[in-house]
């Protein structure tokens, strides 16, 4: 899979437009000249080092991928057998195919893609129980928590009720020994 076209030399940008020329470091600062690197090494570097090509054979490691290029490159070929001929395949090239490669592969393809996918959907579900447990628990752990603290609440309530009603039990009986002082001192005048 190595389809790479040369690209016919072409003036560059600098050589059409005669104003566009190389900045003239003593126009500039020479700290910054220094420390941006020109436009035509960058390109040059780029061209050397090819970092297209070696992403290129990065990604056709995979096993999948390596057999469809090769998939691919047979029908190339074939189409240019055909081109070549009256438009009819020979025997012989016929042969040079590998049809059980190149209908294997695809099915290959496909059935390792779902097993992949019933993988990822069964981790899914587990997830979404344990999601699911997970919220059931925590609801009724705070459906708890709460009656506690409405229980809670209420018996302090009651308490309180009970204490005041003796607080004013308390305070109407001292208010009656008031009242029967204040009568027993207004009749003994």
């Amino acid at each position: 899979m190595n389809d790479t076209t040369e690209v016919p030399n072409q003036p560059t940008e600098n050589e059409r437009n005669p104003t566009l020329t190389n900045p003239d470091p003593s126009s500039s600062s020479p700290e910054i000249v220094n420390k941006i690197p020109s436009l035509f090494s960058l390109a040059a570097e780029w061209q050397i080092n090819n970092p297209q090509e070696t992403f290129q054979n990065n990604i056709l490691e995979n096993d999948v991928l390596k057999r469809i290029s090769e998939i691919t490159t047979l029908i190339k070929e074939s189409y240019k057998d055909l081109s070549s001929q009256d438009g009819m395949m020979s025997k012989e090239q016929q042969e040079k195919m590998d049809w059980d490669l190149f209908c294997t592969v695809p099915v290959n393809i496909i059935e390792q893609y779902t097993k992949d996918m019933d993988e990822i959907f069964e981790k899914m579900e587990k997830l979404a129980k344990q999601q699911r447990l997970w919220c059931e628990s925590a609801f009724q752990i705070d459906v708890e928590r709460c009656g506690d603290s409405i229980l809670n609440a209420e018996t302090w309530m009651k308490k309180k009720e009970r204490y005041l009603e003796y607080k004013n039990i308390e305070m109407e009986r001292s208010a009656n020994e008031i009242k029967e002082t204040i009568q027993r001192l207004t009749d003994d005048k």
